[in-house]
């Protein structure tokens, strides 16, 4: 999505792994993106060093777990739509792998129904595996934190992404990751906690050594781990100064408030009185048709 006051005060916000929009590179302010490769090719293109954000996290819902222990049925968790992009065609894998080695693991699967599913439930009877999975559907942040504290591992077998904010939620409760090479940024496949696998192949092994670790306290939290809070001070420095809003165009609009419509894909901006008579006069938001603006009357 686009933060625009003017054609010459454009920031770009790049959440996803590519940018749909080559056209106005060098028409932006700055751009600001999420991961390793979107953040390469931004500083070829654009005059200006594009800046890094690292996605927040609300520490009061994925709060620690304290220390972990790994038994012989170890509950997992995969967290995203039930999609081929997600690679949630993994997951029988893993659990095949698992009882080759004599591990009786099972897995909560929660996320949107989606074109992988009828498929993923026609392998898992194929290969008996249905009464180890639990498919939840869509449920809302509390439920899926409390489900989260319960999992001795993450599985993330996603084929891309742009950050991957499950991850980092996981590494905030403090329950180990394993993810593809190459899919999430290499601060996360770095933290300790997390197993990379090479290959998309040999996901369901790398899955098999994370479980076999035994007994473990988990490093401490990654450092980027940050909650909400903590991340609206950074957007406050950003956008502040960059915009400059409020010192000669009017009353302020909090660059906070933009960055909770991003919390929540931007389905609805709220604004105070005064700033919503300055979104009227000058800022303009171009985001995703499918996640459109909703202001207030």
């Amino acid at each position: 999505c686009s933060f625009a006051a003017s054609a010459a005060r454009r920031v770009n916000v790049c959440h996803g792994s590519s940018t749909y929009a080559p056209a106005e590179w060098h028409r932006s302010l700055a751009w600001v993106a999420v991961n390793d490769r979107l953040l390469s090719i931004l500083s070829g293109v654009h005059n200006t060093k594009p800046t890094r954000m690292i996605p927040s996290v609300d520490r009061s819902l994925f709060r620690s777990r304290g220390e972990l222990t790994t038994f012989d049925a170890p509950r997992l968790g995969f967290v995203g739509r039930v999609s081929y992009a997600k690679g949630v065609l993994s997951i029988p894998d893993v659990l095949v792998a698992c009882r080759a080695k004599g591990i009786k693991a099972s897995v909560d699967i929660v996320g949107p129904e989606m074109d992988a599913l009828d498929e993923l439930r026609r392998v898992l009877l194929d290969k008996q595996l249905e009464q180890q999975v639990k498919i939840w559907g869509s449920l809302p942040s509390v439920e899926t934190a409390r489900l989260m504290r319960t999992w001795e591992g993450l599985l993330f077998p996603s084929y891309d992404e742009g950050f991957g904010i499950v991850a980092i939620e996981a590494l905030s409760i403090g329950i180990p990751v394993a993810v593809v090479a190459g899919v999430v940024p290499r601060m996360v496949e770095e933290v300790p906690t997390v197993t990379v696998a090479e290959t998309r192949g040999n996901y369901p092994d790398a899955v098999v050594r994370m479980l076999s670790c035994g007994r473990f306290r988990p490093a401490a939290k990654p450092a980027f781990v940050r909650d909400h809070s903590e991340a609206a001070k950074d957007w406050d420095t950003l956008l502040n100064g960059l915009f400059r809003i409020g010192s000669r165009s009017g009353p302020k609009v909090s660059p906070a408030s933009l960055y909770r419509a991003y919390l929540s894909n931007s389905a609805l901006l709220v604004l105070s009185r005064a700033g919503r008579a300055l979104m009227r006069r000058t800022l303009s938001l171009r985001l995703n048709p499918s996640h459109p603006l909703k202001l207030p009357s």
